[in-house]
């Protein structure tokens, strides 16, 4: 029984590991990018409304999220979650058609929120087991 609860253990962390490591390498890569796209865009018609309502969710809400969830896994894997599904919403209803390439930066922001989530109930879970009845 003890050895089942340590291999549960085990792999809590290295869920939370990898999800710490994927969170570090989108944070670097992507930032810098998202950054310098408000300050310097690459297009030179104007910028629609919906679309900065997008960014607001992608990338920087998902940012907040995933910086958040270094310290608060639950909280900071369901913003993660919530701003990429939401501006996966806005996307479709605005561009009315589905384009693949959306989903990669899409996947790389919401699988380490995913994995925070997965973390942080699976953790739960061990705590509920090992409190006293």
């Amino acid at each position: 029984m003890e050895e089942k609860k340590e291999r549960s253990r085990s792999a809590v962390v290295i869920i939370r590991r990898i999800a710490r490591i994927w969170d570090a390498i989108v944070i670097v890569l992507m930032l810098p990018i998202t950054i310098a796209e408000v300050v310097l865009p690459h297009v030179d018609e104007q910028v629609q409304t919906s679309e900065w309502v997008m960014l607001a969710f992608l990338p920087f809400g998902a940012v907040v999220g995933l910086i958040l969830a270094w310290w608060w896994e639950g909280v900071g894997g369901g913003i993660t979650v919530v701003s990429s599904l939401i501006s996966l919403v806005i996307f479709l209803v605005v561009r009315d058609e589905f384009r693949p390439g959306f989903l990669i930066p899409l996947l790389a922001f919401a699988i380490p929120g995913i994995l925070f989530l997965v973390y942080w109930f699976m953790s739960r879970l061990s705590l509920a087991e090992e409190a006293p009845a």
